[in-house]
């Protein structure tokens, strides 16, 4: 995975409190683009470390599917660059709302209840490849959630092909 820096030159300060907004674009497709709040997106390092070095950039395109970025930018929106709850270790419960608090648990059931199961390893990989920890630490609990009290012989086809254990 890479990030590319494309755009003209912004005075933009990291001293004014983070007010201006940045675009994040997916590398596979250009024409999807999201705007949100510096601020915001400091959750995630590598967008907050490039800009710090990379002369003050405004757009970043990053090597995520369009409907992955989509998913992580929700998430970006939905902690408003506030570090979010931290997750209960060792998961207590298949209850995300248990696990992570209502928001984050919410949030994880929907995209659970939405989105293929492969889609869940690709949140993973994106999480990780853009450094946002917190995100990371939801999907990982996600899955722990997923697999919590199952018996080891399902574990595997639990993760395979997202069925659901009886």
């Amino acid at each position: 995975m890479s990030l590319t820096i494309n755009t003209e030159q912004h005075s933009l300060s990291i001293d004014n409190n983070d007010i201006f907004n940045i675009t994040i674009k997916s590398k596979i497709d250009q024409t999807s683009e999201h705007t949100i709040p510096f601020k915001y997106a400091k959750l995630c390092k590598l967008i907050e470390t490039a800009y710090e070095f990379d002369e003050k950039e405004d757009t970043f395109i990053v090597d995520i599917e369009p409907h992955i970025l989509n998913i992580i930018i929700n998430y970006l929106n939905l902690c408003k660059g506030e570090i979010p709850q931290k997750i209960l270790k060792p998961i207590i419960s298949k209850d995300m709302k248990r696990n992570a608090g209502e928001e984050q648990g919410c949030f994880i059931e929907t995209f659970l209840n939405t989105h293929k199961r492969i889609d869940l390893y690709h949140l993973l990989s994106a999480a990780n490849y853009i450094q946002c920890e917190p995100l990371l630490n939801l999907v990982a609990a996600a899955f722990a959630s997923l697999i919590k009290g199952v018996d080891p012989s399902k574990i595997n086809k639990i993760l395979d092909d997202g069925s659901l254990p009886k």
